[in-house]
């Protein structure tokens, strides 16, 4: 039986509160703060954000992987190897691998006071990380989890687009050399320094993932994707000046999509199509009096058909069952 999705979210919140309630005295074996400044409030919101955050999606990674969801479970394998590799190197150089620099942010973090140096985003990361784990080697553990998430949502993507898109089928183990430049000495190496090149290489990393697995997916944006291009452009502009120039790419890349008509609500209408019976010109051919723009969501088709003025959306080839906007058919999906 399936819990409701506002029972879900409330058992996920009331979670993530009692996880940062724990904090308030497991956070004795690192900080030495004063609870009562702005800092304090600020820092124990943000950790309930990601609180939230973490265990809404380790619920979620639970049910995709139930249901048999491809891309989750080939993240899962993908991710697994490769943090073992960083684990294990972690064991033999831990607490990390730390330079004066970073052990300068480490001493501030424990007063929850920012280091104008490295960046205060520097200082965030370090003090949220040792709020998860209260140790200095927390916050290299942290900085390997999130990194080998990166390298396995690689490989994932790489296999889920080589199925989609190539005729022949390619087997598996030829996915493993995606591996291959993240299993290099120095790349190792530098996933134990806790330094701010590490957190922001790997930040601008992603990013440039993102919009290249967007662009070879070929299908629509949707909201969240969108909004994870806009933060991750801004946090690599922020996090280093050598970046500065994400700033001025990211309104760039913005109007390439609505140029190519993959960003709604450019996406969905054709502007250029002249009024009359006919919606859209649809792969060279005109439909009478509706069409079905799909795009593909968690592996799952999503179809709009327009009937005399009338739009609405349905998942697959169900179209009994419609919604009144994409969005809610993506969360009707999220709720499978």
């Amino acid at each position: 039986m399936k819990t409701p999705a506002k029972k879900r979210t409330a058992a996920e919140l009331a979670a993530a509160v009692l996880w940062c309630a724990l904090t308030l005295g497991t956070d004795r074996l690192f900080f030495r703060y004063d609870w009562r400044t702005p800092a304090f409030f600020v820092y124990k919101a943000l950790f309930l954000v990601l609180a939230f955050g973490l265990v809404h999606g380790a619920v979620t990674l639970v049910q995709k992987l139930r249901a048999g969801d491809k891309f989750a479970r080939r993240w899962v394998a993908w991710t697994l190897p490769y943090l073992a590799v960083n684990l294990v190197i972690l064991l033999i150089v831990w607490p990390g691998i730390w330079g004066n620099d970073d052990l300068a942010v480490l001493y501030l973090a424990r007063t929850l006071q920012p280091n104008s140096w490295q960046h205060f985003l520097t200082s965030g990361a370090f003090i949220l990380s040792l709020m998860f784990v209260p140790m200095p080697g927390g916050v290299v553990l942290v900085q390997n989890l999130l990194i080998s998430g990166i390298v396995g949502c690689f490989a994932a993507t790489a296999q889920d687009l080589a199925e989609k898109r190539l005729t022949r089928p390619v087997r598996p183990a030829w996915f493993a050399l995606v591996y291959l430049p993240f299993l290099l000495p120095p790349v190792l190496m530098h996933t134990q320094q806790p330094f701010r090149t590490t957190w922001s290489t790997w930040t601008e990393l992603f990013l440039v993932f993102m919009l290249v697995a967007m662009y070879l997916r070929g299908t629509k944006l949707n909201k969240k994707e969108l909004a994870a291009i806009v933060m991750l452009g801004t946090l690599a502009a922020s996090w280093r000046s050598e970046c500065v120039y994400y700033l001025a790419a990211i309104p760039v890349l913005l109007a390439l999509l609505c140029a190519r008509r993959l960003l709604r609500p450019l996406a969905v209408h054709d502007m250029r199509q002249p009024p009359g019976p006919h919606y859209k010109i649809w792969e060279g051919k005109r439909v009478p009096n509706g069409i079905y723009i799909q795009t593909e969501y968690h592996g799952k088709l999503i179809r709009k058909i327009v009937c005399n003025g009338d739009e609405r959306w349905f998942i697959g080839s169900n179209c009994a069952v419609t919604f009144l906007s994409m969005d809610d058919c993506m969360a009707a999906i999220d709720r499978l």
